[in-house]
């Protein structure tokens, strides 16, 4: 059985407050040429739910790597924790790009030093 990524989303209201939920489901196995972009996927769509209003600020000053650069530092460390070298490929920065920039790699301005990849 390969490694199995699975994204569940749901919003529950508080206070007027949408709070999204993630859920990653992992299999045994050897995975597929896909498991290591879901992976980024999953950790990029993670970062846009808990931080949209920052990510909105970060889209308009065009500065998504600096102001959140804490946060896909964070996620970067755990997608290179869980994904050997020799399968990491550039899916996660091409889930950053698609995901956070829309496509516009001028939104994400200059890498911040915790961003930075090891």
């Amino acid at each position: 059985m390969s490694v199995l990524l699975l994204l569940i989303l749901g919003f529950v209201l508080l206070g007027g407050l949408a709070l999204g939920i993630a859920v990653l489901v992992v299999g045994k196995g050897g995975g597929g040429q896909k498991d290591p972009y879901r992976l980024a996927v999953l950790l990029v769509t993670e970062i846009q739910l808990y931080n949209q209003e920052l990510l909105d600020r970060a889209r308009r000053e065009k500065a998504i790597s600096r102001l959140l650069g804490d946060e896909l530092g964070r996620s970067r460390r755990m997608y290179e924790k869980r994904i050997g070298p020799d399968a990491r490929g550039t899916h996660f920065d091409d889930a950053v790009l698609r995901i956070l920039a829309q496509g516009d790699p001028e939104l994400l301005g200059a890498p911040s030093p915790a961003e930075r990849p090891s």
